[in-house]
C-alpha cells in the first residue's frame, strides 16, 4: 500500500473536489493525508480524512474582485500568492519529512508545494479543479473562453495571447526562481511552467462539456465532475409541499463581490411562478427577499438539485460541476478568474448559457433560465459524460500508478 498527501490552499473550490478521491483511496488500504488551512479541516476529518493544519499562508484570500481590469486582477493576486511561496513550501518539506509520502496531490496554485515535490524528488498530481489548469500541447490560453484552436488564424490568435501570458506570468518568475535555487533546483525558464502542472493533472471534468481536443498533454487525466460537501440537512420551510420549479442561484465560495446576481434573481423572479433558493457562502446576505425565495449561508445542493429545474450560479467549476452531474442546466454569470472558461463550454456542450455580468439585468436572466431549461438534454448528457469518465475510481487508479512510478 501506498501514502498520498494532499496539499492544499484553504479554498473550498480546491478541496472539496479531491475528497471523495482520498476517501477511495483510504478505502483500497492507502494512507492519506490533508493538509489545509485551519478553517476548512472540520469538514473533510468529518468526513474520515486524516488532517493537518498548513501554515497560516494557505489561508490567504484572492483580491482580484477589488480591479474593474482583469490584467491588473490577476497582477494583484499574484502578489498575494508570492506570500505563500517560502512558507508552503517550508511546510511541505516538514511534513514530507514526517510522512515520507510515496506521492503528493497540490494545489495548482501552491507554487512553494510543487517546489518542495520537486526537491523532494516525489511525484505529484495536479488538482484541476478548473478547465484552465488541464495542460495542453501546445499550451492554450485559458481563462478568456476561447474555444480550441482550428485552424492558422485561430492558431495564431493563441501564440500571440501566450505570448502576452507569458508576460505577465513573468513577473512572477523572479521569486519562484531564488526559491527554487535555495532548494538545489534548476531555474524555470518559459513562465508558463508555473501554472502547466506536474507529472499527472486530475481533471475534473470531461466530454462532451470539455471540448474534444487531440492534443491533451499526456499529463492530463479526464475523470469527470467530483463532487463532495460538508454533511448538512435541509432545513424545514423545504419541505413544505411546493410544485412551483425551483431556480436554485449560488454565489463564489471565495468572496468576489458577485452579490448582484442573488439580487438580480430575487428581482427578475419575484412575481414568476416560480421559487428562489440562493445560497451565499460569502457576501452580506440581502435583507429584502420576496414572498416566493429564500437565502441561506449553506445548503446541502446534492440535495437540493435533485428538485431544481435551473442554476444560476458565477460560473465556479464546484457549483457547475454539481448541477451537471446531476442533469441540470446552469446559467452562468462569470465574474472573473477562469468563470469565462467554463461558462463557454456551457454554451459549447448545449448545457445551459452565459450571461455576462455588465449585461445582467432581471430582464436577461429571465430569458436566460427559459432558454437554459430548454437545454436540459444536453446537461443530462454531460452527466453520463461525467459518469463515464469514472469519478473517484478513475482518479484514484491514476494516483496509484502515479506511486508506483508505472504512469504512462
Amino acid at each position: 500500500m501506498s501514502r498520498f498527501i494532499a496539499y492544499t490552499l484553504a479554498y473550498k473550490g480546491h478541496i472539496y473536489p479531491i475528497i471523495p478521491t482520498l476517501l477511495e483511496l483510504k478505502a483500497r488500504g492507502h494512507e492519506v493525508l490533508l493538509a489545509t488551512g485551519a478553517s476548512e479541516l472540520a469538514g473533510p476529518e468529518k468526513a474520515g480524512i486524516p488532517v493537518r493544519a498548513a501554515v497560516e499562508e494557505t489561508e490567504l484570500k484572492l483580491e482580484d474582485w477589488r480591479e474593474k481590469n482583469p490584467f491588473k486582477g490577476f497582477k494583484r493576486n499574484s502578489r498575494i500568492m508570492q506570500r505563500q511561496l517560502e512558507p508552503t513550501a517550508d511546510d511541505l518539506a516538514r511534513i514530507i519529512e514526517e510522512h515520507r509520502p510515496d506521492a503528493l496531490v497540490l494545489d495548482p496554485m501552491a507554487t512553494g508545494a510543487k517546489i518542495a515535490a520537486e526537491a523532494a524528488g516525489l511525484p505529484w498530481a495536479d488538482i484541476a479543479a478548473s478547465p484552465v489548469f488541464i495542460p495542453t500541447d501546445p499550451p492554450w490560453p485559458g481563462g478568456l473562453g476561447l474555444a480550441p484552436a482550428r485552424g492558422p488564424l485561430a492558431r495564431l490568435r493563441d501564440r500571440l495571447l501566450l505570448a502576452v501570458l507569458r508576460r505577465i506570468l513573468g513577473q512572477s518568475l523572479p521569486p519562484v526562481n531564488r526559491a527554487r535555487a535555495d532548494r538545489g533546483l534548476e531555474p524555470l525558464e518559459d513562465p508558463l511552467r508555473l501554472v502547466l502542472g506536474g507529472p499527472m493533472v486530475l481533471g475534473f471534468t470531461a466530454e462532451p462539456f470539455e471540448d474534444a481536443r487531440d492534443n491533451w498533454s499526456p499529463a492530463a487525466r479526464l475523470i469527470g465532475a467530483s463532487v463532495w460537501e460538508p454533511e448538512g440537512e435541509l432545513p424545514a420551510w423545504f419541505a413544505e409541499e411546493d410544485d412551483r420549479p425551483l431556480i436554485l442561484v449560488v454565489t463564489s465560495s471565495l468572496y468576489q463581490q458577485d452579490e448582484k446576481l442573488v439580487r438580480t434573481a430575487f428581482d427578475a423572479f419575484a412575481d414568476q411562478p416560480v421559487r428562489v433558493v440562493a445560497t451565499m457562502p460569502s457576501g452580506e446576505l440581502p435583507e429584502d427577499v420576496p414572498a416566493n425565495a429564500r437565502v441561506e449561508r449553506f445548503l446541502p445542493h446534492s440535495k437540493v438539485m435533485p428538485h431544481t429545474a435551473c442554476a444560476i450560479c458565477h460560473g465556479g467549476m464546484g457549483t457547475t460541476g454539481k448541477a451537471l452531474a446531476s442533469g441540470v442546466p446552469v446559467v452562468a454569470v462569470p465574474f472573473g478568474r477562469d468563470q469565462r472558461d467554463v461558462a463557454a463550454r456551457l454554451e459549447r456542450s448545449g448545457s445551459g448559457v452565459s450571461l455576462l455580468p455588465a449585461k445582467l439585468t432581471p430582464e436577461r436572466l429571465r430569458s436566460a433560465v427559459e432558454e437554459a431549461r430548454r437545454r436540459r438534454p444536453g446537461a443530462e448528457r454531460v452527466a453520463e459524460g461525467f459518469r463515464q469518465a469514472g469519478g473517484a475510481r478513475a482518479a484514484a487508479d491514476a494516483l496509484e500508478e502515479l506511486a508506483s512510478g508505472k504512469t504512462r
